[in-house]
């Protein structure tokens, strides 16, 4: 039987170990420095690891083996990996979010924002294949990833940002889906899923400032988000 893999990224790498007794079995420096964060590929089974300063690189999730390597102009924003071998990439310094192939090692094309200005969090419904982008300026965009477009835009937060999709959020019976955006300034958006093509704002709180990482559990329905305010960092439990 195959070793269960863990995988870390940091500044400009990337680390497969095995879980058992936690010992690398690859580590891999970019010809890139920044810093490296990574998603799942759930089709192709791949760790897809994208460094702000213009690398991308998939590893096999059962062995981590090195699958491709490529320079491409990346971002300094969230990532999330899609459908047909894609990962988005949020560049605020261009205004635009990169569509990145990490099997063909090209960029299938480049998603500019409308009124959003420095898109930074993203969040991927993998089955209709929506994008949602936050942006510093209070903007979310919501793409259709098969056309390129945006066809929806909704209020959000102020600075930095990180966004997850969550499908049954509350439990069976209540929301279809919805995506859920921290920003900087304190703001929790939940942004709730009527149909493919129909989004609302479900909720917009106002928690302490200084939020960044969210993350979400599907058996307790929290959403657990990092805060760092003063130079102290905290973590907040938020029922949703």
């Amino acid at each position: 039987m195959a070793p269960i893999m863990g995988f870390a990224s940091g500044q400009g790498g990337f680390v497969a170990f095995t879980l058992a007794d936690l010992k690398p079995t690859l580590v891999q420096h970019f010809a890139t420095g920044g810093v490296t964060t990574m998603c799942f590929d759930d089709e192709a089974q791949s760790i897809v690891a994208v460094s702000s300063e213009g690398s991308v690189a998939s590893f096999d999730s059962k062995t981590g083996k090195l699958q491709h390597q490529a320079k491409l102009e990346t971002g300094a924003g969230q990532i999330a990996c899609g459908v047909l071998h894609q990962v988005y990439v949020a560049d605020p310094k261009h205004n635009v979010v990169h569509v990145l192939n990490h099997v063909t090692d090209r960029n299938d094309g480049d998603i500019p924002m409308l009124d959003g200005i420095g898109p930074m969090g993203l969040a991927l419904d993998t089955r209709g294949r929506r994008l949602f982008v936050s942006c510093e300026n209070r903007v979310i965009e919501i793409i259709d990833t098969d056309a390129g477009f945006i066809f929806t835009q909704l209020p959000g937060g102020e600075g930095r940002s990180q966004a997850r999709f969550v499908w049954t959020p509350q439990g069976k019976g209540q929301w279809k889906a919805g995506a859920f955006i921290a920003q900087q300034d304190g703001t929790l958006i939940g942004v709730r899923m009527n149909a493919f093509i129909n989004y609302t704002i479900g909720g917009d709180y106002k928690l302490p400032a200084g939020l960044a990482g969210i993350a979400y559990d599907s058996k307790t329905h929290h959403l657990f988000l990092s805060a760092e305010s003063s130079g102290a960092s905290s973590v907040i439990v938020d029922g949703y």
